[in-house]
């Protein structure tokens, strides 16, 4: 009797562009919370070969401590960034761990200004404010007359408020970042980015963004 058969099943080769000739490295997949790891399953189905993967509070119940291959994660599209901002380990909607090539930790990934954390609030009110302010720094992030979001590379947040991180953010050096759409600006810098974390503070509404003179020029890299 055989027990076992291991069969082998040559894998197809994937097309480099999808329907109408848009080329896999142009595609840009952003997912919030759940949908976060499920574009990431998307990218390893084509090999690491999309563009930009988004990662807005990646989910962390059941996602926590997982295999990198059993969530988002850098090797799933050519540069992979995150923002975390409802992660508190047990309580929180997102994950705690680092996701992407870059990883945005606004106010500490957590407890944001502007978000209520009382339990009497409203669902969709304050015990959801966090996980969804993501979303809400990345929308914010889009507007070219909004102040961008410039977060410093820093090994804990204490350290940032301190006023301790290293602010040379000068071209060439990887320790300044923007928040949300212009993350991929610092794509260059990955090998340098990946594994650490990025800092900034915000304000508790729209466009939460404090204002700052270093920019970095869109179409420089």
């Amino acid at each position: 009797m055989i027990r076992h058969m291991l069969i082998h099943v040559p894998q197809p080769k994937l097309p480099q562009t999808l329907l109408g000739g848009l080329s896999l490295g142009k595609v840009h997949i952003i997912g919030h919370s759940l949908g976060a790891h499920t574009s990431g399953f998307v990218g390893h189905a084509f090999n690491g070969q999309i563009g930009r993967i988004t990662g807005l509070d990646p989910a962390g119940p059941g996602f926590n401590g997982m295999p990198a291959s059993d969530k988002l994660n850098p090797s799933n599209a050519q540069f992979v960034d995150a923002i975390h901002s409802d992660a508190v380990l047990n309580t929180g909607a997102g994950i705690v761990e680092n996701s992407g090539h870059l990883d945005f930790w606004p106010d500490n990934g957590k407890n944001h200004p502007g978000c209520t954390l009382s339990w009497l609030t409203s669902f969709q009110g304050g015990l959801t404010c966090n996980h969804f302010r993501a979303i809400d720094f990345y929308a914010a992030s889009i507007n070219p007359n909004n102040p961008k979001g410039v977060a410093h590379q820093c090994p804990d947040y204490s350290t940032y408020l301190a006023g301790k991180c290293d602010t040379d953010c000068a071209d060439g050096v990887a320790n300044c970042a923007i928040i949300g759409e212009q993350a991929v600006l610092s794509k260059p810098y990955e090998s340098s980015t990946i594994g650490k974390r990025y800092y900034l503070s915000t304000n508790p509404s729209y466009p939460y963004f404090q204002v700052s003179g270093w920019k970095r020029d869109i179409n420089s890299n």
